[in-house]
């Protein structure tokens, strides 16, 4: 029986960083870089559940991406899958992404992987290049360290906010979280979550309505919520909404109050 022919690669990702080689990449480290290294190619993947708080996808369809082979010389692992399922050009807008976040819109399932990169090449002293295989000017994106940092920098605002959700999970393996089913947006918002106390009053509060003030990240121009920590919670059963805020408020305060000028931040995240 002949053996099957091995399959072109179709994009690839070089660790280029003094002395770097497959061998001397953590595997822990690596696992974590691929994955994201998929999630970029991937593109948006539909999903009810979203990312939780540690970047990973949860109830994700299978992906057509696998890792073909590893080449010596520097770190250079190449991916074959479909040409058509659109995984290059997932990429490259990764990359014009880097370059332009204002084009950052409804795309915003880059930012967990992209952190997750970033973090991985301060981690290992490189800078992670994704281009076409078997091009020698194909480079789609490339990732340093302070890519993410740059990338944050320049889409996001930061502030207090309160709003109401229902509790749907509570615990963490490595962090108290939260899982909140939001009016504001279709997939689950997992929430970090500030102290054992209030994790404690979410537990209790699994499957009800609440009201929760804390910290959060919006993305500019869309007020997408990206990233939340709650500080306090209410519960909302018989309790008017307005009096619900109003005991938070107490609790917690504004963010907006640290912001040198609240007026500018939010005529920028107008587009204004």
């Amino acid at each position: 029986m002949a053996r099957p022919t091995k399959p072109l690669p179709v994009f690839e990702a070089i660790f280029d960083g003094p002395g770097l080689l497959p061998e001397t990449i953590p595997l822990g480290t690596l696992t974590q870089a691929l994955s994201a290294i998929r999630r970029l190619a991937a593109g948006a993947v539909e999903t009810d559940e979203g990312d939780d708080e540690d970047g990973d996808e949860l109830d994700e369809p299978t992906s057509a991406i696998r890792l073909l082979d590893v080449v010596r010389g520097s770190a250079v692992y190449r991916f074959v899958c479909p040409k058509d399922d659109g995984a290059v050009g997932n990429l490259k807008w990764a990359g014009k992404a880097l370059a332009n976040p204002e084009e950052l819109v409804e795309q915003d399932y880059i930012l967990n992987p992209m952190e997750q990169l970033s973090a991985t090449a301060k981690r290992l002293g490189c800078r992670i290049i994704l281009k076409r295989a078997g091009s020698k000017n194909g480079v789609l994106a490339t990732i340093e360290p302070e890519s993410y940092n740059r990338l944050s920098d320049r889409i996001f605002i930061t502030g207090d906010t309160s709003f109401t959700g229902r509790v749907q999970r509570v615990g963490g393996a490595t962090s108290m979280r939260c899982a909140l089913r939001v009016s504001f947006q279709p997939k689950l918002l997992f929430c970090l979550v500030e102290s054992e106390e209030v994790s404690r009053q979410l537990g209790e509060l699994l499957y009800r309505e609440v009201a929760v003030q804390g910290e959060a990240r919006w993305i500019k121009n869309t007020w997408k919520v990206v990233r939340f920590k709650i500080k306090s919670v209410v519960k909302l059963d018989r309790k008017p909404i307005s009096e619900a805020f109003q005991e938070l408020h107490k609790l917690g305060g504004y963010g907006w109050d640290d912001v040198d000028d609240p007026k500018r931040e939010l005529a920028e995240a107008c587009g204004a």
